[in-house]
């Protein structure tokens, strides 16, 4: 599949818009990011009541450490020491955890969705039209593309300028010659052969790809 035209201002015309879309999809991108980065900054909330609470539950565990040593009681003190933390501290710092994890869920999914949604748009506004350029121009350079071993045809020459007759938008016929109809009559087919070709992104055979040729209208 042939991306891009033959001829160089519409390649240059195609590049524009395909450069234009990433653009567009690496400011989504870029959106999502800063979307994702102000939610995770409640996270320093959470973040912090749970150091806190995991710091003071290991201080209650170390002052229950050091009175584990005191003789006949020093296992039950301990163990009670311990039990009382993680009911106390053990359980605030489980709680901002999940607070953490929540906003972390929360942030990923927005940013998720505000890159998703207006690329899903962009591209499906975009992508079938480019496509259907695509397999144009492919089709257009399997078909026209001159055979060397065929040697030029005055019939095919009438049949393609015959095409370009009654296919071209009369605009596009119009920058090659101002008048096709009468051009065709009198068997001049170089004008025709020109916009046909133009139209598909193609240099007519025998002028150069810098040549002026017509500018062609695109969908």
């Amino acid at each position: 599949m042939r991306l891009y035209p033959q001829l160089a201002q519409p390649r240059t015309r195609q590049l524009v818009r395909d450069g234009l879309v990433v653009a567009a999809l690496l400011l989504f991108a870029a959106l999502a990011w800063a979307v994702r980065s102000a939610v995770m900054a409640l996270t320093a909330i959470s973040e912090g009541f749970t150091s806190t609470a995991t710091g003071a539950q290991d201080s209650w565990n170390g002052v229950g450490e050091s009175l584990g040593r005191v003789p006949l009681v020093g296992d039950e003190v301990r163990e009670r020491f311990e039990g009382l933390a993680a009911a106390t501290f053990g359980n605030a710092a489980e709680s901002g955890q999940a607070v953490t994890d929540a906003v972390t869920t929360a942030a990923n999914v927005l940013a998720l969705v505000t890159f998703v949604a207006p690329a899903a748009v962009l591209l499906g506004l975009w992508l079938p039209g480019r496509l259907r350029r695509a397999r144009s121009w492919d089709a257009a350079h399997r078909v026209l593309a001159p055979d060397p071993s065929a040697g030029s045809s005055s019939a095919i020459e009438e049949l393609l300028a015959l095409r370009a007759l009654c296919h071209l938008p009369l605009a596009e016929l119009a920058r090659s010659t101002p008048r096709p109809f009468e051009a065709y009559a009198n068997r001049d087919f170089a004008p025709l052969l020109a916009a046909l070709y133009a139209h598909e992104g193609m240099a007519a055979p025998g002028v150069p790809l810098g040549g002026s040729a017509p500018r062609s209208i695109e969908g």
